[in-house]
């Protein structure tokens, strides 16, 4: 199943069960780092794959606001 934005694929993934997640950095609504941080408060706890065309270092590794586990 897919999203158009932000919104709708945290709407989704918070009312539908699935193995895994995968966000684009790009999203329109609001980002994928967004999505994924909603997610998480919404206690949606499936695997996440955020995927970027970024091509600078800088773009594409986010500091701490995002953590593994």
């Amino acid at each position: 199943m897919w999203a158009a934005d932000g919104p709708d694929g945290v709407w989704r993934a918070t009312e539908f069960s699935y193995d895994v997640v995968v966000l684009d950095v790009m999203l329109p609504g609001f980002d994928g780092f967004e999505a994924c941080r909603r997610l998480r408060s919404a206690g949606c706890w499936a695997p996440v794959l955020i995927l970027t065309a970024r091509s600078e270092l800088a773009e594409r590794v986010r500091g701490p606001g995002l953590r593994r586990g």
